[in-house]
């Protein structure tokens, strides 16, 4: 009996431990399972990040290359080492506009030239090609009839508003303003 008993007992325990061991199973699964997410979580962030870190490292490679671009584009803006008087032989119109400008403050025909190499000396820019005291006259007398014309169309400008000034006449009589109109023709 005592062996019947003790097999009986050793059925229990055993049957006890492989519930024991069932329920640890399952929670082990359980935790297995939720570790298995969190990693798969983590492989595809960890992916995520790599893929980011190659894309950066390529354009971080590139920096040097696009650093020395800027450079020599900022280095250059503004920047012109000469200035061409002439183009296909003819003086620009930049050129005519800065000579009519130097001999309307006073320059002298002959003195032209020789003040814009100093300028452009003192500046360290070349200054291409040559004008001669022949030049700037002539540039002075091709600009008169431009000048002329300008000119009339500021008195006609002018003369329009002369004549609406005249046409509202304002006649001031003591304290009270009085408008009168007048007819002129000019």
């Amino acid at each position: 009996m005592r062996l019947a008993a003790l097999a009986t007992q050793r059925e229990r325990e055993v049957h006890s431990l492989t519930e024991e061991n069932k329920s640890q199973r399952e929670e082990l699964m359980e935790v297995l399972s939720k570790s298995a997410d969190a990693m798969e979580k983590c492989k595809a962030r960890l992916l995520k990040l790599q893929k980011e870190n190659h894309a950066l490292k390529a354009r971080i490679a590139h920096f040097p290359k696009q650093l020395a671009r800027a450079i020599g584009k900022v280095s250059n803006v503004g920047i012109r080492n000469s200035i061409s008087l002439k183009r296909g032989g003819v003086v620009t119109d930049e050129m005519r506009a800065l000579i009519r400008e130097m001999m309307v403050k006073g320059v002298a025909p002959g003195q032209v030239y020789p003040i814009m190499q100093m300028v452009t000396d003192v500046c360290g820019v070349n200054l291409e090609g040559s004008i001669s005291a022949w030049t700037a006259t002539r540039i002075m007398i091709e600009a008169l009839p431009g000048d002329d014309l300008c000119f009339v169309e500021a008195i006609k400008d002018a003369a329009g508003i002369v004549q609406t000034l005249l046409e509202l006449h304002l006649v001031v009589m003591g304290p009270q303003f009085e408008v009168s109109q007048m007819n002129l023709e000019l």
